[in-house]
């Protein structure tokens, strides 16, 4: 929970796959893989540089 604050405030806040439940929630997006197998890199990959 220590990054529900700053996900939920912020505009494209991004939960990795193995966030809790509620912190997916209140995120724009989550990704599919999770802080192990490099989500958020992954995501941009799969989002913004397709």
């Amino acid at each position: 929970m220590n990054d529900y604050e700053m996900i939920k405030n912020s505009k494209y806040g991004i939960a990795l796959a193995n966030a809790i439940p509620q912190l997916k929630e209140v995120a724009f997006a989550a990704t599919a893989k999770d802080n192990n197998a490099a989500g958020i890199a992954d995501y941009l990959y799969k989002t913004i540089l397709k």
